[in-house]
């Protein structure tokens, strides 16, 4: 059997057990790590677009508990690329796990206790800020008041059955897609697009336990 049709089925039966974020810089930079890190813990305010401060919402402030396995294709310039990640939230910690194309772990999140964690494998930026892919999941999936409460007050929140935008001098900067009303729980498809950092990601997700 060639190797193309080996990793062909092995994508596939983990696509079939079926993550987020700023993971289209994580897969389209060149910059290799020379092995496993653990980065500093980053700062739980971080910027979505130029100048623009979000403070990301704690794990407790989605309101429930939830795992979920995502296939993700992120957009930047002209590359494209997919990936798969497993995210579990419950109100005291939140664990993200994201695979390479291979289906080996790139990089885990884990923020418990007050205290975020990130660690690495090698192929990835040294420049990766895990406090922005944890401010994109929360713009995406978060209750609509969390998100609210964690940008500046002059910022706006525009929220429709299927949508949302954030709003910044007139301007809409970040704006999400659904494939279902909010309200009606975990979007099992939401397109997210940052104007601002010029880049796009395709979620889709299968929930494993609620």
């Amino acid at each position: 059997m060639g190797t193309s049709s080996v990793h062909s089925r092995h994508y596939a039966a983990r696509r079939g057990r079926h993550r987020t974020a700023l993971l289209a810089a994580i897969l389209l930079a060149p910059v290799a790590l020379p092995g496993c890190a653990t980065a500093p813990p980053p700062d739980p305010v971080v910027e979505i677009a130029p100048h623009l401060r979000f403070r990301i919402p704690s794990p407790g402030e989605l309101g429930y508990s939830i795992s979920a396995e995502q296939l993700v294709t992120a957009r930047y310039r002209d590359q494209v690329r997919s990936f798969e990640a497993h995210l579990s939230v419950a109100p005291d910690h939140l664990v993200l796990i994201g695979f390479d194309p291979f289906g080996g772990r790139a990089l885990t999140v884990t923020w418990g206790a007050d205290a975020i964690r990130f660690e690495t494998e090698p192929g990835l930026p040294e420049g990766l800020n895990p406090g922005n892919i944890l401010a994109d999941l929360a713009i995406v999936y978060w209750p609509a008041a969390a998100v609210r409460r964690a940008l500046p007050a002059a910022v706006e929140l525009r929220t429709g059955e299927r949508s949302r935008s954030i709003i910044a001098d007139g301007r809409e900067i970040i704006r999400v897609d659904y494939d279902r009303p909010f309200e009606a729980g975990w979007p099992s498809h939401a397109h997210y697009r940052n104007e601002a950092f010029g880049y796009a990601l395709d979620l889709q997700s299968t929930v494993t336990a609620q």
